[in-house]
């Protein structure tokens, strides 16, 4: 055998083979006690082989047609002979190689990595087979000089968690060798190769490896203080300005185009007969621009749309709906994390920041049926939407019927050059109208056409009497 190991790679896996077919590349010879492949022995009972798991003789199959393999002469399959051959084999190769190849040595903690020595030959001295050591035996105790490396061979059976943590009690370097990756029909060179150097292999436990982990450990443990100490500095800084900005009186001119850009979605809110979710008590009023008008938006845009039913929103979406209209306090309009916010509370308990405040404000919303939340998103429920709507639609039909009213009392008026409070009259009751011109108007369109033909014979009348021919304003 060369002084020099297989390149290592990958061995392909392959399946075991049912109960009943089971393939033996290996076998025990009963001369000699070694581990002998098919190829080196004579075919039928002549191999003088048997079982190495559990002593029955075997018979060399060597025939055209079939992989040649040992069999079981009495025909009975024993399920642990490849496991044990490929095992005992494994042993063997080392003892008689004088040599064994070793994987990287590599230092992981968390994401990071260090790479200590490549993968390497380790020349053996000497070489026991399942030596018993306190609290356990391992297949192969080797040894060089004064180093001594235990190793593991796995054919199905891997090292557990109590048989590692004795090992690393002991501090005695130690590798497993993985090899139920090779196939069972491969060749004698390949098998032997694989044991040596090919099959993947790990450090079960390496005393440089350890020792450098237990130092990446204490830095990275170093490093996170330090950094969430910045963290937390920063954080202060930030609060600090936050509270600033959060008892600052806004700017009047902000305030008003504030309050004006929700004045549309206030009167939505009460055309949809959602007035009442705009009394919420959530707090955080003194983060937005409008007081507590920022609701109104809240409501009108995600409660009174039948959109927001199937189309799911979450609180950045409100909030970032509400930074682009203009509604969050100058310094209030970034990103404020959790951390930042329980500081600002330190000093004053009643701060909630834009973010906190829409979530309490969407939270109780789904309390009170409106909204239903869907694990970090939400929707609106459709016939609180659906029944806002409708009457959003006919609050504004009715506006537009008082509108083309007071448009037809208009030049009635500017005919007759009187002055009459259009305000008043349009909410006040005449004659025998069952209510107000804008009571009216508002009920549906008949009753409106009714008000215009009024008002057009009254400018017709009055066109008459000052000697200009009347004409039809609607």
């Amino acid at each position: 055998m060369s002084d020099e190991l297989p390149e290592r790679r990958p061995c392909p896996v392959k399946q075991r083979p049912k109960v009943g077919e089971v393939q033996l590349p290996y076998a025990e010879s009963k001369v000699d006690g070694r581990m002998r492949h098919i190829s080196e022995v004579p075919s039928g009972l002549a191999c003088e082989c048997r079982c190495p798991a559990c002593s029955a003789d075997l018979v060399a199959r060597k025939g055209r047609q079939q992989a040649h393999n040992f069999a079981h002469r009495s025909n009975q399959a024993c399920t642990r002979a490849y496991e044990t051959a490929i095992h005992r084999l494994a042993k063997q190769v080392i003892a008689e190689a004088g040599k064994v190849g070793l994987p990287e040595v590599k230092a992981v903690v968390g994401d990071e990595e260090r790479h200590l020595f490549p993968q390497q030959v380790f020349e053996l001295d000497s070489v026991t087979l399942e030596k018993w050591l306190p609290g356990m035996r391992p297949d192969i105790v080797a040894q060089r000089g004064e180093r001594k490396l235990l190793i593991e061979i796995a054919v199905t059976h891997f090292c557990d968690e109590k048989k590692r943590e004795l090992i690393r009690k002991r501090a005695d370097s130690a590798i497993e060798i993985d090899l139920r990756g090779v196939p069972r029909d491969a060749e004698k060179a390949l098998i032997e190769a694989a044991i040596l150097s090919t099959a993947d292999r790990e450090w079960l436990y390496n005393k440089r490896r350890d020792d450098v982990e237990a130092i990446m450990a204490a830095e990275q443990e170093l490093k996170a203080a330090e950094k969430q100490a910045r963290q937390e500095a920063a954080a202060r800084a930030m609060a600090s300005r936050v509270l600033k900005a959060w008892r600052a009186t806004p700017v009047q001119a902000n305030a008003e185009a504030a309050v004006q850009m929700v004045a549309s979605w206030n009167r939505d809110v009460r055309d949809g007969q959602l007035e009442r979710h705009l009394h919420l008590d959530v707090g955080g009023e003194a983060a937005f621009l409008s007081g507590n008008g920022w609701l109104a938006l809240l409501v009108g845009r995600f409660v009174a749309q039948t959109r927001w039913c199937k189309r799911r929103y979450t609180t950045v979406t409100v909030l970032d709906t509400l930074r682009e209209a203009g509604q969050l306090k100058e310094g209030l309009d970034g990103f404020i994390s959790k951390d930042v916010a329980d500081f600002v509370r330190q000093t004053d308990p009643a701060f909630l920041s834009p973010y906190e405040a829409v979530e309490a404000a969407l939270t109780r919303l789904y309390e009170r049926g409106v909204v239903k939340k869907h694990g970090g998103s939400w929707s609106t429920d459709y016939s609180v939407a659906y029944a806002a709507e409708q009457a959003i639609g006919h609050a504004r039909e009715g506006r537009a019927q008082i509108g083309e009213v007071r448009k037809a009392l208009g030049e009635l008026i500017v005919l007759a050059g009187i002055k009459i409070d259009v305000r008043l009259w349009l909410t006040t009751r005449h004659g025998n109208w069952s209510a107000s011109p804008a009571t009216l108007a508002a009920a549906g369109q008949r009753p409106a056409d009714n008000i215009i033909r009024h008002l057009g014979r009254l400018r017709y009348r009055v066109g008459r009497q000052v000697g200009t021919k009347g004409r039809r304003v609607f």
